[in-house]
């Protein structure tokens, strides 16, 4: 018996919409128009640095002069930060040799042999630097993980964001690169 009411809901909804000129879509979903394109907006420099990643590549802060780069940071027991992983590798994958486009991530593990364990079962090669310390130094501590960062040609840095899905800033990322030839 409960189906009939539900079914007689509608049907009232539909016959009052159709009064009053309201929109007779039953969906919350269909009338919400797509996000709006906000800007990227560069706030501050990145600090200066110089670490090592896990293939013992060197990084600075001169080393991301000139690209545009893709900051990530993480650790291996945010579930979160796993469902980005595939995301950021495929775009890794796609922009690795790009002169324009670096995508680099931190690893807030406290012990290197999990975070290499953890990319080699993942087949994930995105460059990783790990250690919390450095993060916390170069970003802000507040909120929880993963974050993430864009940092432009000249070194200023976005402030974190919390309102992009991964593929839109993945999107913006490369958007910029393009732009500011």
């Amino acid at each position: 018996m409960p189906w009939v009411l539900s079914v007689l809901a509608i049907a009232v909804y539909l016959a009052l919409a159709q009064q009053t000129g309201t929109p007779t879509t039953i969906s919350p979903f269909s009338d919400v128009s797509p996000p709006q394109e906000k800007p990227l907006r560069f706030v501050t420099s990145l600090p200066a640095f110089e670490a090592t990643d896990l293939t013992g590549k060197y990084w600075s802060t001169a080393n991301l002069r000139g690209k545009v780069t893709f900051i990530d940071i993480w650790a291996t027991f945010c579930i979160p930060c796993r469902a980005e992983h595939p995301e950021i590798q495929r775009f890794y994958d796609k922009v690795q040799n790009s002169p324009d486009i670096q995508v680099l991530t931190f690893a807030v593990d406290a012990d290197p042999s999990v975070v290499e364990k953890y990319m080699r079962e993942k087949k994930f090669n995105f460059p990783v630097i790990v250690g919390p310390e450095l993060a916390e130094s170069l970003f802000t501590r507040t909120g929880g993980l993963p974050k993430q960062w864009v940092v432009d040609r000249v070194g200023r840095r976005t402030e974190r964001f919390e309102d992009y899905a991964i593929g839109h800033l993945l999107y913006e990322v490369e958007r910029l690169a393009k732009s500011s030839h």
